[in-house]
């Protein structure tokens, strides 16, 4: 699996505004930032306090909104959908 592949991990969503993933890799994505969040919460979160907490959870989500940007089919605008389209 490499990430300079031209197949698409996320597409634009059928109904609102954004993104969601249409491949495995996309759903793989999800699923590690979802697991790793979580642990991170039961792990270390009663260690670290809540603003450590935010920081590690806010670099996370940053992870993978600019891995979804990356990895998006570029043939489709991101736009408001009310999924007739």
């Amino acid at each position: 699996m490499r990430l300079e592949d031209d197949r698409p991990w996320f597409g634009a969503r059928r109904f609102g505004y954004g993104l969601t993933p249409i491949t495995w890799e996309g759903w793989a994505s999800v699923g590690v930032f979802a697991i790793s969040l979580f642990a991170a919460g039961r792990l270390l979160g009663h260690s670290m306090g809540p603003g450590r907490f935010q920081a590690l959870a806010a670099g996370l989500t940053a992870v993978l909104l600019g891995l979804a940007w990356l990895k998006r089919d570029r043939k489709q605008k991101i736009r408001w959908r009310w999924g007739d389209d």
